[in-house]
């Protein structure tokens, strides 16, 4: 009995440590950008450099895996709960499902640690924002959003005319390695923006992509293996700006609306076209929702530069046979699937400190308009 108490206490002191450890961090990314700033560029970098060499090693998503055990591990410690119960009621003692419950607790304690570090606090850091744009201005006038969004108009139609296409007229990439050209793109920008240097994991299809396009979904990044994943079933050109968005995350930017950007950015100075088409068609949206509303009436959107038809034939997420095959296959309606990940994205977002939820991704426009600010529509117009 005295051995049973002690080892009790021990595991008591040790959770007691962790969620102390757990919940100070928090509070302390949640009061200092400064604190943010210091672990992102002293801690969590250092991590992922050494994470991207082991994910590489795998030709698999090693995250998509560890949710799927996740998934679970989390059934069976439910299980063991109830079973706990169970015994207890009756009396009967079961030194396993104590067992298991406490590594159960340790291993959730651990979760909450790594998406602490790998996460949390870096919701919290200066980002791109507030080290290279010097803070994005809420204040732009009709014309500056004319002129960026008719240029990125303009460029798409371009690009359009220039990208590879298929039997069916899609736009297919020509080129031997599209992950490997997402990591050059990256690591191009890293020449004007020292924090995306060095070392990315290699972009992985996911396996369970079927369920990625339920959700809308292009992409997602793993916080406890630092990988960069996509969404396999999405049209192809919907590709290069996806990996440059996951790896963005990667380099330990949370905020989905400076990931946007940073892929944006990374896309239209890559040497390959069909990654410039990309980055344009990826904000395309976004700029020209934003456009649509300022102008407040057809006639006024009208007089300015037109989305041509094949631009918009291409800015598509899935194909129709695509999601045919998709709802065919699918185990949980998608109208429930997108409801769910709605809630749940929004809900991570406002909880990590961005009020605005996922109306953030919209955010880049605001990005975009303020790059054009400082002057930087030569650098633009000069790439791609």
């Amino acid at each position: 009995m005295t051995k049973y108490i002690k080892g009790h206490a021990k595991y008591i002191t040790f959770m007691s440590i962790m969620l102390i450890i757990i919940v100070s961090l928090n509070v302390l990314a949640w009061n200092s950008s400064a604190f943010a700033d210091w672990h992102r560029e002293n801690v969590y970098i250092y991590i992922q450099a050494v994470m991207s060499k082991v994910s590489n090693i795998f030709p698999f998503s090693i995250g998509e895996v560890m949710l799927a055990a996740a998934v679970l591990f989390v059934v069976a410690t439910v299980g063991m709960i109830i079973a706990g119960i169970i015994s207890r009621i009756y009396c009967v003692e079961h030194k396993f499902i104590g067992r298991f419950l406490r590594a159960a607790g340790v291993v959730f304690m651990g979760v909450a640690l790594l998406m602490t570090e790998n996460c949390f606090i870096l919701y919290h850091s200066s980002g791109i924002t507030g080290k290279y744009l010097g803070g994005a201005s809420d204040t732009h006038t009709f014309e500056e959003l004319a002129n960026v969004r008719d240029f990125i108009v303009a460029k798409a139609n371009e690009l359009s005319k220039l990208v590879e296409r298929d039997e069916d007229g899609r736009p297919v990439y020509g080129g031997d390695d599209m992950a490997a050209e997402a990591v050059r793109s990256m690591q191009k920008l890293g020449e004007y923006w020292d924090d995306f240097e060095g070392e990315y994991s290699i972009p992985k299809n996911l396996y369970a992509s079927e369920f990625m396009c339920q959700q809308s979904m292009r992409g997602y990044y793993f916080p406890f293996t630092m990988e960069a994943n996509i969404n396999s079933l999405m049209t192809e050109v919907n590709k290069p700006s996806a990996m440059c968005h996951e790896l963005a995350h990667t380099k330990g930017f949370m905020e989905e609306d400076e990931a946007n950007f940073i892929a944006y950015l990374a896309c239209i100075y890559s040497d390959d076209v069909f990654f410039q088409y990309s980055g344009y068609l990826s904000v395309l949206n976004y700029i020209n929702n934003e456009f649509s509303d300022a102008c407040g009436s057809n006639s006024l959107y009208s007089s300015y530069a037109k989305v041509s038809s094949q631009v918009r034939e291409d800015n598509v997420f899935i194909t129709d046979d695509t999601e045919e095959k998709v709802e065919r296959k699918a185990v949980i309606p998608t109208k429930a699937v997108k409801k769910a990940a709605a809630t749940f994205i929004n809900t991570n977002l406002i909880a990590n400190g961005i009020p605005e939820g996922a109306v953030s991704y919209t955010g880049v426009v605001g990005l975009l308009l303020t790059w054009y600010d400082d002057g930087s529509i030569e650098m633009l117009a000069q790439a791609g």
